[in-house]
């Protein structure tokens, strides 16, 4: 195993093949991180962390930061899925999601999008490609 344990996807740990959502998982530890000052999965010896990472669920964010936007802590959430099938499926992906939540606009998704999957990404034939979301200006609170 490469890299810091803590940053290790689940599929990592297992020893299974790594794509591109393992990077996904280790920025969702980062910004957990960097949201709360802890990592989601700690331990104190490789062992530990791979226990947590496999069995323990994700600690509430939103009750750790109750200030945080909501979209930003279901953001980290799908970033940290423990099934890759339903995570994020890349970085680019999640830098959209950011960049909305900083301009205040909502991502919208079709109707029977599945959980995790977001549909903006880009063909594999257009690789290099910038994902353009649906963005949809939203009025920050109902009044």
């Amino acid at each position: 195993m490469m890299g810091s344990p803590a940053y290790a996807s689940p599929e990592q740990v297992e020893g299974q093949p790594l794509d591109r959502r393992a990077d996904v998982y280790a920025l969702g530890v980062i910004l957990f991180e960097m949201m709360t000052g802890q990592l989601p999965f700690p331990g104190k010896s490789i062992p530990d962390f791979i226990t947590a990472i496999l069995r323990d669920p994700l600690p509430d964010l939103e009750a750790l930061r109750p200030d945080a936007p909501v979209a930003l802590v279901d953001l980290v959430y799908r970033m940290l899925e423990k099934d890759r099938n339903y995570r994020i499926r890349s970085v680019r992906l999640v830098g959209v999601e950011l960049e909305a939540i900083m301009q205040g606009v909502e991502i919208t998704r079709p109707l029977g999008a599945a959980q995790g999957i977001t549909p903006l990404m880009p063909r594999e034939t257009r690789r290099f490609a910038t994902p353009v979301a649906n963005l949809r200006a939203r009025p920050k609170h109902n009044i």
